[in-house]
């Protein structure tokens, strides 16, 4: 049970911190005051400018932001054990990360979303990215990006965000979970988050890009097909041990193959997968995986393949 404190210890709490604040503000130089001022403007300025937020859906909550969960996703855009044990994979994704920061694609009067290849780091000149989140001057975010033409609609019915890692406590990090196509449910991390928070909250339906890293992949069998609770087969199945909205078992088929240099030691694969989701419907999107979380010697289009993935997306527009 949480004690709740006194009216009179609650102002004591308050008054002690802000004589910690007036202490601090007043050892301020001339100099250090006029930045602290105008930190402080344009704060105010920004969130005054942001569309006041209408929540049209009140399934909005907070996720701890933990550091395996951000671990796995970078490992399956590096590989995982190249990221653990390799200082080389940690250099160039650092590397390529401090490139992004430095191209904003996005942005808004908090926040920017910048993203860059590893064309500089020695790989291919195209898709898979780093994207990172800067919150007012500093680098909050770094995460994998998959590019996609592909175009879903979509329907969203919960937003789980991650509590904020930046000192203004601006939210740049959610998972949403909806329904495709009015068929079924798929939850995604937002890699656009920072910069169209407002639009999530208040538009339920969106057309969306949509891919996914793979954690893992194995060619398939029917020896371990994917259940669901009735025991009926399923291509789709979220990963509940994670404790995600965007983390899946899945079982799909290869319809394209393209391999990818990361850099002069790490290479991967473009696939355009298609699951089935339900007994009617299926899913196609783009996905990637690094060599070395294959588990498998080759691949081959027409394969079919299972493993874990983690979906992501962005706005494309309004429906």
């Amino acid at each position: 049970m949480v004690k709740k404190l006194s009216e009179e210890a609650a102002t004591a709490v308050i008054d002690k911190a802000r004589g910690i604040y007036e202490k601090w503000e007043s050892g301020l130089s001339p100099e250090e005051r006029l930045r602290h001022d105008e930190r402080v403007k344009n704060f105010d300025a920004a969130v005054s400018e942001l569309p006041e937020e209408v929540t049209i859906n009140p399934s909005i909550y907070r996720f701890s932001k933990m550091a395996h969960t951000v671990l796995n996703y970078r490992g399956s855009l590096m590989g995982h054990v190249n990221l653990r044990q390799r200082q080389t994979a940690k250099e160039k994704l650092y590397l390529v990360a401090a490139l992004a920061s430095a191209a904003p694609v996005k942005s808004n009067k908090i926040a920017e979303v910048g993203e860059a290849s590893f064309k500089e780091a020695g790989g291919d000149d195209l898709s898979p990215f780093v994207r990172t989140v800067t919150v007012k001057g500093t680098t909050t975010g770094i995460l994998p990006y998959l590019p996609t033409e592909l175009l879903t609609a979509f329907k969203i019915k919960k937003i789980g965000e991650w509590k904020p890692a930046n000192d203004v406590g601006y939210v740049t990090e959610a998972e949403i979970l909806g329904t495709v196509n009015s068929a079924f449910e798929v939850g995604f991390m937002a890699t656009d988050y920072a910069i169209n928070q407002h639009i999530y909250k208040t538009q339920p339906n969106l057309k969306m890009r949509l891919s996914a890293f793979l954690f893992s992949v194995a060619e398939w069998s029917v020896d371990n097909d994917l259940l669901d609770r009735a025991g009926n087969s399923i291509g789709f199945l979220l990963d509940k041990e994670e404790g995600r909205l965007s983390n899946y078992y899945f079982v799909g088929k290869i319809l394209q193959l393209k391999p990818v240099k990361i850099y002069n030691e790490n290479y991967g694969h473009l696939i355009k997968l298609e699951i089935d989701m339900t007994e009617n419907n299926s899913f196609v999107i783009d996905v990637f995986v690094n060599n070395e979380n294959m588990k498998l010697n080759q691949m081959t289009i027409g394969m079919m393949i299972r493993g874990g993935l983690w979906m992501q997306g962005e706005i494309a527009g309004n429906l």
